[in-house]
């Protein structure tokens, strides 16, 4: 076999192998559904996740909207904030989350954004608008925190580990063969 076609053989194994490990790596979120019972822990659950300085983001109904600065009354009853558009670089779950897949890459700092979230789920409220807006927490049906799938995540990178092993013997054997090939 000519040293041509051995180097072909050799880049045509190694980028398979390369491939399947480029497209095995990937990093997974998952949506973490707050259990609201009894009620009154809505309030605690969402002064917590102020305190930590996680993203919120409305769902009401259909629509989404960011919400600027929310700040829970002193009846612990209603929150009120101001409604803007949710921007480019927090609406990956709102694309992704419903294909299911999950991914976002780590090394794009705002692709990765998407772990800081926490969506409050609400029935459609036609008050829900652009501008200064006042939540009732009983309205609040679900609140969703988005945070690392450690376990997809790390399965994903083991197959990556596992298939790049295996293209890297596949080439040692394939170059290990083709030497005794003249």
């Amino acid at each position: 076999m000519s040293h041509n076609i051995k180097s072909k053989r050799s880049f045509s194994v190694s980028f398979v192998a390369l491939m399947l490990f480029l497209t095995s790596c990937q990093n997974y979120y998952k949506a973490i559904q707050v259990h609201l019972v009894p009620p009154a822990n809505k309030s605690s659950v969402i002064d917590s996740l102020r305190l930590s300085e996680k993203y919120f983001i409305l769902r009401s109904g259909s629509d989404a909207f960011s919400m600027v600065n929310p700040v829970l009354n002193a009846d612990r009853k209603t929150m009120v904030c101001i409604l803007d558009s949710v921007p480019f670089y927090h609406q990956l779950q709102l694309v992704k989350g419903a294909d299911r897949s999950k991914k976002y890459k780590k090394s794009d700092p705002l692709n990765s954004m998407v772990l800081n979230e926490v969506h409050f789920f609400t029935p459609q409220d036609n008050a829900a608008a652009f501008g200064v807006y006042t939540l009732r927490l009983d309205r609040i049906q679900k609140i969703e925190i988005i945070e690392n799938d450690k376990n997809r995540t790390t399965g994903s990178h083991i197959l990556g580990g596992v298939l790049f092993t295996i293209g890297i013997l596949a080439i040692s054997s394939a170059i290990f063969a083709s030497s005794f090939n003249f």
